[in-house]
């Protein structure tokens, strides 16, 4: 089976599940597309490699710091409710601005925060210290 038989198949499949309108297999079908075709491009984003971790961490409710090192090295700070689809957004290009002409970017560092104005104070707490202050955050993370 080709490449473009599987994605027809696929794509047949979630409009079937559409008219049932069942949500939970169209989501899952959706989301197995789009990693696929995500998987399949010629640079798979060193991020990967945390992803587990990422996933492993979302719980509801919960919002997340993140650090990520962008290709050039420089350090990209961020929030989000869900760590890996915020990581898969900036590596597709449609992240933040900042990080748009920087791919891939690789989690470096993430903590969890009770919710979104704490996280939101932590961030800027950490854009304000400099860039070795913040790589030494991230080298006691990876110890």
């Amino acid at each position: 089976m080709t490449n473009l038989d599987r994605i027809n198949r696929d794509k047949d499949r979630r409009n079937e599940i559409l008219r049932t309108h069942n949500l939970r297999e169209v989501t899952k079908i959706s989301n197995e597309l789009r990693n696929w075709h995500y998987n399949r491009k010629s640079h798979k984003p060193a991020a990967v490699k945390n992803m587990e971790e990422a996933k492993r961490i979302k719980e509801k409710g919960m919002w997340y710091i993140y650090m990520v090192e962008c290709a050039d090295g420089t350090i990209y700070t961020g929030i989000s409710n869900n760590v890996s689809k915020r990581i898969l957004a900036h590596n597709s290009g449609k992240g933040a601005k900042y990080t748009k002409t920087r791919l891939p970017v690789t989690l470096k560092w993430s903590q969890s925060c009770e919710n979104r104005s704490e996280a939101s104070k932590e961030e800027y707490k950490i854009k304000k210290l400099s860039r070795k202050e913040k790589l030494q955050k991230i080298e006691e993370y990876e110890r």
